[in-house]
């Protein structure tokens, strides 16, 4: 998953660095001193961070300073003065902009510098220049998320304790009618349970190990937390108290379920656990809302079709509690649709909430990875910067929604025939 991160983190804001950000220092390169534009003189206006301008005649550049030249007098300029946008202007005004070569070395000073969006265009006209350096591009942006947050919309420390003190609030609301309700902190998450303490290690080990499976899926290292601060997850003793709990929080549809995610869209995210469940099937549930959740921090807090997002998360319950009810689901929708011909086309604009409509999900989910992770991380990446599936699933699989739902049903119909 190491790509989607990195082509996300690259283009899903489309934003590029702040003007006050200094450049980072890109690979180094042999100073560049340069040719006059056809006979003339190559004159740039520089802007400084700290908002004084410079215009003169362009001597020298290399990877830590420019010398100009103003009037008589020649000045020095460190980069690290200069907003990294603009250096960007001044070098793409000195490459030939029909040299692929040319274009992949400004993209890689695009990266090194923190302009986003300046990369990914010169990366995309190098890769028009010259196809086969694609395979190029895609391992530098693979290569550039180990230096860059998985999300594109990091948490401030302000937003962080805004949010603990909102999930705290929750807390001290529910107590009167949950107990103790105590909160256990790990690196993750805050667990505000009602369980007994005895139950608290093995509540905090399955959350870890869980986010644990996430970011390796999601190509995160697993030093990073995605969250705004933490996750809250409220684990509750009794029926009535995540009833009451759902209810009071505006979530009346959730009163019965199993468990619910909630995001406001901001970078606030909680669970709730229903004590409903246990064993197994309290695993999957938290793991189905769990990636609901890391999914939707995840780069942008923009949420994922309802296709794909239901789809991964019943995969990664199927995954990671491997023979249990997601993995049912995804085999008996697979049997219905090719024993009796059952309709699943729905499922792109209508997904139901039912046994069949989640695994016919995570069997197109499932499809597309076993058929190309790496086109899956695309595909996801391109719903994350907000195109719709069927266009961001043109454009990574060459595949219609029509024709994705044919190819699952033929291979269920081929796994039924064997």
């Amino acid at each position: 998953m190491l790509l989607l991160c990195a082509a996300l983190a690259l283009g899903a804001s489309g934003q590029q660095a702040s003007p006050a950000e200094p450049a980072s220092r890109p690979a180094s390169r042999p100073a560049t001193r340069p040719a006059a534009a056809a006979g003339r003189p190559v004159r740039v206006t520089v802007l400084l961070t700290d908002g004084k301008s410079f215009r003169g005649k362009l001597l020298e550049l290399d990877d830590a300073r420019l010398t100009l030249q103003i009037g008589p007098d020649r000045k020095v300029i460190p980069l690290r003065q200069v907003k990294p946008a603009n250096v960007y202007a001044i070098r793409r005004r000195l490459i030939d902009p029909r040299s692929a070569a040319d274009r992949m070395a400004l993209g890689r000073f695009c990266l090194a510098s923190h302009l986003p969006t300046f990369a990914r265009r010169e990366f995309s006209a190098a890769v028009e220049l010259d196809p086969s350096l694609k395979a190029e591009v895609e391992s530098l942006l693979a290569e550039a998320v180990a230096a860059l947050h998985p999300n594109c919309e990091p948490a401030t420390d302000e937003q962080a304790a805004a949010n603990r003190r909102r999930s705290d609030a929750m807390a001290a609301k529910a107590r009167p009618y949950s107990g103790d309700l105590r909160a256990v902190e790990t690196k993750c998450f805050v667990l505000y349970t009602a369980h007994p303490k005895g139950a608290d290690t093995g509540f905090a080990t399955l959350c870890e190990k869980a986010y644990a499976a996430l970011a390796e899926q999601f190509g995160v290292p697993a030093s990073r937390n995605i969250w705004a601060g933490r996750l809250a997850v409220f684990l509750f003793a009794e029926s009535e108290q995540y009833t009451r709990f759902a209810r009071e929080n505006g979530q009346r549809a959730m009163e019965t379920a199993g468990a619910y995610y909630h995001h406001d869209g901001e970078g606030f995210v909680y669970i709730a656990m229903n004590r409903s469940w246990f064993g197994k099937t309290f695993e999957e549930l938290l793991v189905h809302e769990m990636t609901h959740a890391f999914a939707c921090r995840y780069l942008t807090n923009r949420s994922l079709p309802k296709w794909v997002d239901e789809g991964l998360a019943e995969y990664m319950a199927a995954e990671l509690v491997p023979g249990w009810l997601a993995s049912r689901r995804d085999e008996a929708a697979a049997k219905q649709v090719a024993e009796h011909g059952a309709d699943a086309s729905h499922v792109f604009t209508d997904l139901k909430m039912d046994a069949f409509d989640y695994g016919v999900a995570q069997g197109l989910v499932r499809w597309l990875i076993a058929k190309d992770r790496k086109a899956f991380v695309r595909f996801v990446g391109k719903l994350k910067e907000g195109k719709p599936s069927e266009k961001a699933l043109r454009e990574t699989f060459g595949l219609t929604h029509e024709s994705l739902l044919r190819l699952w049903r033929q291979a269920a119909q081929d796994a039924a025939d064997r």
